[in-house]
């Protein structure tokens, strides 16, 4: 047991408190997908209002991209200890489907990975993709 603890009662009165969340500020910002011809995400803008992270995605569409809204979403860091965010999800509920977006932070690239759940029996698969977009100067 930890030294910080004097029994096993206080370990778990302190594990089921709020839990701290990291900086999101690695991940804020406009983030475009780097292929231009994608049919998935062409992008993702992320924020920090007063209650956490907003993520608001746009899929590929024409003649304007597809609006899936803005969602609270919820960020991860590398580790326990680290306080800066590298990862992030949301989910995007469409009545017709819904989408857990998925995204982290790799060589100064957004890897967004999208999976969609079809829940109206029209017939279409489910299905995964994964992008990478590039953070707008």
């Amino acid at each position: 047991m930890s030294d910080n603890f004097k029994s096993a009662h206080d370990q778990a009165t302190v594990s089921v408190g709020a839990a701290l969340a990291p900086s999101s500020k690695p991940l804020v910002g406009t983030w475009i997908n780097c292929d231009k011809q994608t049919g998935g995400i062409v992008k993702i803008e992320i924020a920090v209002d007063g209650k956490g992270l907003v993520v608001h995605a746009y899929g590929a569409c024409h003649p304007d991209p597809c609006d899936w809204g803005a969602v609270s979403g919820h960020s991860y860091s590398s580790s326990v200890s680290s306080l800066d965010a590298v990862a992030f999800t949301a989910v995007f509920d469409a009545g017709f489907s819904e989408r857990l977006l998925t995204g982290h932070l790799e060589n100064g690239c957004l890897i967004a990975e999208s999976y969609t759940n079809f829940k109206d029996g029209g017939g279409r698969y489910d299905y995964y993709v994964k992008e990478c977009l590039c953070r707008c100067a």
